[in-house]
């Protein structure tokens, strides 16, 4: 539905900023590949309507301890944001004000708190320390939701993208390949350590029922790239 509604266009430069980790040079040459082959016959312009129609029906679904009405306020900041070009950190600016502190982070500040005043502190120094820790973890929660829905939704795009370019001609989506690829540092965690290299069909999943980053867990800075002629008819 969205693939007929709108055009298929390419990512905001200003995501550079939520994705600059995604792209590995080993995966430059299958994303130049695929990139050529679909802009040949696609419109591509600055900003991406597939990824900003996700953003602003499908996006933050698996954000919790929100209700509706701040859900609805998430999606249309990020969708904004591929409208106008906001990079993740500058959508979280916005989040900020529509989100409160997690569950656990909340319970965190009021747990030390007690601690401090059972230890004497003063109460200003208490309520400075709880004031600025605040601030930062839910600074913290704004920018994680901002990227991560930012990365879903372009990854989104992306995919609808992929299906439009096979309605052309340009991509089989039957032999058509979809690799994972993660950030090699020592940041890489565990769960997508694995998953580096694996390559999927176009409607298949990867181990561990993923479609794509960042299913694994938020903040999640892997990547996925198109493989033509991966598979064989």
């Amino acid at each position: 539905v969205v693939a007929k509604a709108y055009g298929v266009t390419k990512v905001s430069a200003a995501m550079v900023d939520g994705l600059r980790d995604l792209v590995k040079a080993a995966a430059l040459i299958e994303a130049k590949t695929v990139t050529a082959l679909v802009s040949r016959e696609l419109k591509f312009d600055v900003l991406n309507p597939m990824a900003k129609a996700y953003a602003a029906t499908q996006s933050s679904v698996l954000v919790k301890y929100i209700s509706e009405g701040q859900r609805e306020s998430i999606r249309s900041i990020v969708a904004k944001g591929f409208e106008q070009g906001l990079a993740p950190y500058q959508q979280a600016r916005e989040i900020r004000s529509v989100v409160g502190l997690l569950p656990q982070h909340a319970a965190f500040i009021s747990k030390t708190a007690a601690v401090m005043r059972a230890q004497g502190i003063a109460e200003a120094k208490v309520a400075a320390w709880t004031e600025r820790n605040s601030q930062r973890l839910l600074n913290y929660r704004a920018r994680m939701i901002a990227r991560t829905e930012t990365i879903r939704s372009s990854y989104a795009g992306a995919r609808i993208a992929w299906a439009e370019a096979a309605k052309k001609g340009l991509l089989d989506m039957e032999t058509l390949g979809i690799r994972w690829i993660t950030t090699p540092d020592e940041r890489l965690c565990p769960v997508c350590a694995p998953l580096h290299g694996k390559v999927r069909r176009a409607n298949g999943v990867f181990p561990g029922g993923y479609k794509q980053p960042p299913d694994p867990h938020p903040h999640c800075r892997c990547a996925i790239v198109a493989v033509p002629n991966f598979f064989p008819k």
